[in-house]
């Protein structure tokens, strides 16, 4: 259960999770302009990526372990998570709050119940996302011709990121079993309401989310934010659930220079 990192710069700490079939690419080359202010962390979730891939269930305690085990010497710092690595960072920091400074949450998905995302998702006419079997056959499919494909996609980037050769070759890099295991049991079946209303109060809790996000709505996490002191929520009008490839400089401020934002 060892995971890939890759460490930059020097200073203040942050630890930072991607996405669910992310990587280190996703936020290597935002990250790279500011290294002279901070030591960036990045790493490769279980399952992911470089990171192995044990025929095992991808749960949040075994997220968790995996993570606590490769980053505990790194401590304290701000962890940044995006999507499942969001719901990642804050059970993280519920876990082992001496390690935690900060948390950055980044599209936070928010659901109550595992009903309640399939339900969302099933509404919306994702049903790969609603039915495990298709999930893992749309992922072993969709592989196959993102690896026939990626040659023809390199100079895409000029359109999105997400297209970058770096990016396609990532979503090469992990297991059906990676997958649809994270999916159901991180970000379907986690309590992430029970978690936030457990994580220590001391710990600065800062959302960053897109009015236009269908895959984390925003009334969720809006609900959740609203409640407690030490959360603080920051919005993007047009922003999507990927607002930190939108709006990078936005986000890395908020990261970087809370303080400075009057939190």
């Amino acid at each position: 259960m060892e995971l890939y990192t890759e460490k930059y710069g020097i200073g203040d700490k942050y630890l930072f999770i991607p996405g669910i079939t992310g990587t280190v690419n996703y936020w290597k080359s935002y990250l790279q302009p500011y290294t002279t202010k901070g030591k960036f962390i990045l790493v490769d979730p279980l399952g992911f990526g470089r990171s192995s891939k044990p025929n095992i269930k991808y749960t949040i305690d075994n997220h968790i372990r995996s993570l606590h085990h490769t980053v505990m010497s790194e401590g304290p710092f701000t962890i940044v998570g995006h999507s499942m690595g969001s719901l990642l960072a804050l059970n993280f920091a519920n876990n082992y709050p001496d390690l935690v400074k900060k948390v950055v949450l980044i599209g936070m998905p928010v659901f109550k119940s595992e009903k309640a995302a399939l339900n969302y998702f099933l509404k919306r006419l994702q049903i790969i996302l609603t039915f495990r079997p298709f999930a893992a056959a749309t992922c072993i499919f969709s592989r196959i011709i993102v690896k026939n494909l990626s040659p023809f996609l390199q100079n895409r980037e000029r359109i999105s990121h997400l297209w970058s050769p770096a990016m396609v070759d990532d979503m090469l890099m992990h297991t059906s079993k990676s997958f649809t295991s994270s999916l159901w049991e991180v970000v379907y079946r986690s309590n992430i309401v029970k978690v936030a209303s457990a994580v220590s109060k001391d710990i600065p809790i800062i959302c960053l989310h897109g009015k236009k996000d269908y895959s984390a709505p925003f009334s969720h996490i809006k609900q959740i934010a609203e409640k407690y002191e030490n959360w603080k929520l920051h919005t993007i009008d047009a922003g999507t659930h990927q607002i930190f490839i939108e709006h990078p400089e936005w986000c890395i401020d908020y990261i970087l220079n809370e303080k400075e934002k009057g939190y």
